[in-house]
């Protein structure tokens, strides 16, 4: 039953974050599998899922710099980054490099709330405006290609967020 909770959670109010969907969504396969070498063990296997769910309640996704902790959306748009590099070019990383990363998803947040707030009625012009906004912002150290696959990414995550609201 925690399992099918588990799930759904992660499938429904994780839809904001792909990246912590994709993380939580691998460490829910992984402790299913523990949780099946457990057989014999109820008490052993129902002590692993909730200590899952209380990981995934706290949103507490692995790896996330303690910067944006505070801040979901932040979180969510760091995700996307990260998402689009892809693990072995986000491992390469220096700390220098990381901390541009943050800085441009709370830059990211910022040019969201303004494009949701002075266009919102018209949900094509937040898409513009949140293009508008981005594709500069992120090109110099992304690229093209990549800074249009996180705009793309920050565009569903918005509008996720804002049909939720």
């Amino acid at each position: 039953m925690i399992r099918t909770r588990l799930r759904k959670t992660i499938e429904q109010e994780l839809a904001e974050d792909p990246y912590a969907q994709k993380v939580f969504g691998e460490l829910l396969r992984r402790a299913i599998a523990e949780a099946e070498a457990m057989f014999d063990h109820p008490l052993k296997q129902y002590a692993l899922f909730k200590s899952f769910e209380e990981q995934v309640a706290s949103r507490a996704t692995p790896g996330t710099p303690d910067q944006l902790a505070a801040n979901p959306h932040a979180k969510a748009y760091f995700g996307a980054i990260r998402l689009v590099l892809g693990e072995d070019n986000f491992a390469a990383l220096e700390s220098q490099a990381l901390e541009r990363l943050v800085q441009q998803s709370l830059a990211i947040d910022t040019v969201v709330k303004d494009a949701v707030a002075e266009n919102s009625l018209n949900p094509q012009n937040i898409e513009a405006a949140i293009r508008k906004g981005l594709l500069p912002l992120l090109f110099g150290s992304l690229g093209l290609d990549n800074a249009k696959q996180v705009v793309e990414q920050v565009i569903q995550i918005t509008r996720i967020g804002l049909s939720k609201a």
